[in-house]
């Protein structure tokens, strides 16, 4: 699969945008929902397609404690849950 073979080539790319991601998330930060955009193909090999589309809608509808805990529950980077 392509997208999960952006993350084997490119592990810390995935877990940076993770990192980010936690970040904004945070903070409240409306730029997640820029970050999400932007690295939609990541995000998706990090969840998986189907859940991917349910963070995000979390992130879009701004809900950003629901898309942080998901992220933090569901991503696939090999990152700690912290």
């Amino acid at each position: 699969m392509v997208v999960r073979n952006m993350i084997s080539k490119n592990p810390d790319r995935a877990r940076k945008i993770n990192h980010t991601l936690k970040h904004l998330l945070s903070e409240n930060d409306s730029e997640a929902l820029d970050l999400v955009k932007k690295e939609r193909a990541v995000l998706i090999g990090m969840f998986g397609k189907p859940a991917f589309a349910d963070f995000e809608r979390a992130v879009e509808k701004y809900d950003f404690q629901k898309a942080l805990v998901f992220l933090k529950n569901n991503s696939r980077t090999g990152t700690s849950q912290t």
